[in-house]
């Protein structure tokens, strides 16, 4: 088998193919030494194919293994030989080996050309490699020689990792390998014209003629390369040369390798090595020791113990060193920061702090002033960490220190300055997206937002509203582009919501190499303006106002002369009246008349409190059924003929805490507006309680609203009619009186159909009302009817009356004397005797009095008795006399003028139903206004109904 280890693939097939004609010849053809020759074939053919190191088989073209013609030793499928004949060699190989040669078998039988292909077989987990040749033999067959190259492919491989390891070594260390052919002039560089051309794939660069090298090599360096390639040998140091390159100057060292002839040539070979990198540290280390000695600063290393290593010549020059640097401690200087222990603690410090340290000390300088330096400490090491240093820049900070504190002294005054004057300063930076490098105390105050907020940020991130933003912006961009001072006065929104006003200038500031800096003050004028606004509004009121008195003055000179016309009037005819029934009539304008009077007395009353701000409120226990109960008897009787008042009772009872009198007033209000404007139909009040609040509501079937004067029937002085007798105050006064017990009043009407007027008030805070459901009320007595006292019934009730006037006393005596036993006191102190004397069930008290006044009375009684009744009389109407006469002692108080029906009332209020002097029982039938319930037709009985009938008698 050795003997044809050095015949090629190619002739060892020729002479298979030799044998195999030589074999095929026919005997009788071929001479004697043909014969001879096939004899040999036929006995060595045999050998020679088991001599060969291939696989040779013979393959069907479909890919069936037909016959192994080699040794077995050549199987290398993994099989033996008699198993494979016949197979598809398919099933032998893995699917990739297996497309591999059936592709190549398929392009012999389509071509009838030898092809060769390669394909791997892993057997016992050891992948081997193999080059298969394919030859066709006839139509049917062909013969494949497949033979293992695993070594050549492992020893190719190794050759080029060997190649690619020389390689990077070679870039590692910045080599560059050169020939050059003396015989032609010629250098086979490629890495070096790679770098000249700027190429990047040096493998395709061939030999180039040396004129162009040459040219890029600095000229002082030519002549010692010129002498390198043409005489220099292995022996020789090496070149130092340099080359311009793409705009760099590159340094390199060349030495030659070997040196051989070719021709009587010399063929030079040798190595470039790039030394840019290591020569430019060098000058950078020589431009560092330049730097450090000629530097301001002074530099020093040292070892941990002290022992210097290197000082610049500023320190030198200060602590006047001579000789080597070497000799000396750190610490031994004169004028040393610390001694031996404290630079031991300051190592020790160095290596716990990451190796760095700064700090600022006092030193004696060259002339011996003491100076201030700002000392920086490093810890460096070696390469090797064997040496560890101190490295220390000293540098004389004593005149940046003076500045600074000259400056920081400048910068507190003009910050204190800033911060205390009354208008806002800001400056922004146009280059930085406008945001603010500045913004004074006063932009804080006023705007609500701290400058740690603002500075930094823009206006889009700190201001509250977008298009104030926006509107900054917009303005900041109209600045730059005309580079002119710009004022104007804008609005924005601070962070709590507020809107502020400001009278702003703004201008530009230069600034080095960017945008000019915009600087801006704004004046808050928005108490300048708000107090401006409240002048013209105060202004336009005042007008308004002196419009609507002088109409108010004329219409109450017209509202008041009128009732006083029909009382004097009526008065002086009522003592010449004929009859009884004309006495009463005249008797009964006077008495409307006057009430109509006190209203109006009362509104202007009311009015000024208003205005004034002392409107009072008064909060107890109350029940709202009850105060509607009164409003119903007080106002049935004034109905017109055609009118039903209706009372909508939809509880039994009602307790709330609320204010009695006012809620009286604003229900009076409603309901004698609805008299007034409604001629035919009914008017209906009520009341609901929805959650914590009462809801009142008054209608009626007048004449309505017109859709135009609805929005302002609750302004001052409004009249619908201005020929309708009142003010023009009620619904002013109602809504005032609503709004500050915190409840709303609202109207809805269409004219010509009514109107419902509704407020709500809310219950106290800590109080429920109790409302208990019931029987409901039965329908109240027709307008003008008057139940009698029984006769045979119990005796009067005594009233004690402190009244010093006759005529005032007498009024009361004409409204009670028929009904109680009047017992008159003149002046307080005889009140006082009567009252031990007679124990009345009532006192009414006039407050002014001689020799003791009503408080006093008061006061004395009330030792006597904690539970008479003590009514106060006085023509004083604020609330402040109402607490005066109540902290007294008094039970309650009436203001004058009185009217039959005031007495009745608190007589009615204060005395039991027995005392006076009216059993209780069936009230009695009505059939005008009807007092409804929820179960409508049951009677009302007891005090109620008694009450009733009380409050009807004259």
């Amino acid at each position: 088998m050795d003997n044809y280890d050095k015949y090629s693939r190619e002739e060892l097939v020729r002479m298979v193919r030799e044998l195999k004609a030589r074999n095929e010849a026919p005997e009788s053809g071929a001479g004697t030494g043909g014969a001879d020759n096939l004899r040999f074939k036929e006995r060595y053919a045999l050998r020679i194919l088991d001599s060969l190191p291939d696989m040779l088989t013979v393959l069907d073209h479909d890919g069936h293994l037909v016959e192994l013609v080699s040794s077995e030793e050549t199987n290398h499928v993994g099989e033996p030989s008699d198993r494979l004949i016949g197979r598809d060699i398919c099933s032998m190989l893995t699917p990739e080996a297996y497309h591999s040669v059936k592709a190549n078998l398929d392009r012999v039988a389509a071509t009838r050309q030898g092809s060769t292909s390669h394909h791997d077989i892993t057997l016992d987990e050891c992948t081997r490699h193999y080059e298969n040749r394919i030859f066709p033999l006839d139509e049917r067959y062909a013969l494949c020689m497949c033979r293992d190259v695993t070594e050549e492919i492992r020893a190719k491989e190794e050759l080029e990792q060997a190649n690619r390891r020389m390689t990077m070594a070679e870039e590692m260390a910045s080599l560059c390998h050169w020939y050059y052919y003396e015989e032609t002039d010629e250098l086979d560089a490629p890495q070096l014209i790679a770098l000249i051309t700027g190429r990047a794939d040096s493998s395709r660069v061939g030999r180039f003629p040396s004129s162009v090298f040459m040219p890029h090599v600095h000229p002082a360096d030519q002549d010692k390369l010129v002498w390198q390639l043409g005489s220099g040998s292995e022996a020789d140091n090496y070149v130092e040369y340099r080359i311009r390159a793409k705009g760099r100057t590159r340094y390199f060292h060349s030495r030659i390798i070997h040196v051989r002839e070719e021709r009587g040539y010399r063929v030079v070979e040798g190595y470039a090595q790039d030394m840019t990198y290591v020569v430019k540290r060098l000058h950078e280390l020589e431009a560092v020791k330049y730097a450090l000695n000629n530097a301001v600063e002074e530099i020093y290393a040292c070892r941990l113990d002290g022992t210097l290593e290197f000082a610049s010549q500023a320190f030198v020059e200060r602590h006047g060193l001579t000789g080597e640097v070497g000799s000396y401690r750190i610490y031994d200087l004169e004028g040393a920061a610390f001694d031996e222990r404290q630079w031991r603690n300051r190592v020790a410090e160095l290596r716990g702090n990451e190796g760095s340290d700064k700090y600022i000390a006092k030193l004696k300088g060259g002339n011996g002033e003491r100076l201030t330096y700002e000392i920086i400490n490093y810890i460096v090491y070696d390469e090797a960490k064997e040496c560890e240093l101190v490295w220390a820049f000293v540098r004389d900070i004593s005149l940046r220190v003076a500045h600074e504190n000259r400056i920081r002294e400048l910068n507190y005054v003009m910050d204190a300055i800033l911060n205390n004057i009354p208008v806002y300063l800001f400056v922004k930076d146009p280059s930085n997206e406008f945001r603010y490098l500045y913004w004074n105390k006063a932009f804080e105050e006023h705007s609500r937002i701290p400058a740690s907020v603002a500075l930094g940020r823009t206006d889009f991130e700190i201001f509250p509203s977008i298009r104030d933003a926006e509107k900054f912006r917009k303005d900041d961009l109209a600045l730059l582009r005309t580079g002119e001072r710009v004022e104007f006065i804008e609005e924005y929104m601070a962070a709590n919501g507020q809107k502020r006003v400001v009278s702003t200038s703004k201008a530009l500031v230069p600034a080095e190499n960017k945008l000019p800096l915009i600087i801006g003050v704004s004046w808050d004028i928005t108490d300048m303006k708000r107090a401006e606004q409240e002048l013209i509004a105060a202004r336009i009121k005042a007008e308004v106002s002196d419009k609507l008195k002088s109409a108010f003055l004329a219409n109450m000179s017209h509202e008041i002369r009128t009732p006083l016309n029909a009382i004097v009037g009526f008065s002086r005819m009522v003592a010449s009246a004929e009859t009884d029934e004309e006495k009463q009539q005249y008797t009964e304008i006077i008495d409307s008349n006057a009430e109509l009077l006190l209203q109006l007395i009362n509104d202007i009353l009311d009015l000024s409190k208003i205005e004034a701000g002392t409107l009072d409120f008064n909060f107890q226990p109350m029940d709202l059924v009850e105060l509607c109960r009164e409003e119903y008897e007080i106002h049935k009787s004034r109905m017109r003929d055609g009118v039903a008042l209706v009372f909508d009772r939809k509880y039994e009872q009602a307790r709330v805490v609320s204010d009695h009198n006012r809620l009286a007033q604003v229900i009076t209000n409603l309901l004698s507006n609805a008299i007034k404007f409604t001629s035919q139909g009914e008017i209906r009040f009520g009341f609901d309680i929805r959650s914590n609040m009462a809801e009142f509501y008054v209608s009626d079937t007048g004449s309505g609203i017109p859709a135009d004067k609805l929005p302002t029937i609750f302004d001052r002085f409004i009249k619908l009619d201005s020929s309708a007798a009142g003010t023009g105050l009620g619904l002013a006064i109602s809504k005032t009186i609503v709004e500050k017990m915190g409840g709303t009043i609202s109207a809805e009407s269409r004219e010509g159909e009514g109107a419902t007027f509704r407020f709500t008030v809310p219950l106290r805070c800590g109080q429920e009302a109790v409302i208990a459901s019931g029987q409901p009320v039965a329908a109240p007595q027709a307008p003008g009817h008057e139940a009698a006292i029984p006769a045979g019934g119990p005796a009067p009730a005594t009233l004690l009356i402190a009244e010093d006037i006759d005529s005032n006393y007498m009024l009361m005596k004409a409204f009670l004397g028929k009904r109680y036993r009047l017992v008159r006191a003149h002046n307080g102190q005889e009140a006082v005797e009567l009252f031990g004397a007679e124990r009345p069930d009532l006192v009414f008290m006039d407050i002014k009095m001689p020799i003791m006044d009503g408080y006093e009375a008061t006061r004395r009684i009330r030792r006597l008795s904690a539970d008479v009744p003590i009514i106060a009389i006085t023509a004083f109407a604020f609330e402040s006399d109402r607490e005066k006469v109540l902290a007294a002692g008094c039970t309650d108080y009436l203001t004058k003028p009185l009217s039959q029906q005031m007495l009745n009332q608190k007589i009615a209020q204060y005395l039991p139903v027995q005392e006076c002097g009216i059993p209780s029982g069936r009230a009695g039938e009505g059939h005008a206004g009807v007092d409804r319930g929820d179960r409508p037709g049951q009677d009302d009985r007891g005090a109620v109904g008694s009450e009733r009938m009380l409050r009807q008698m004259p």
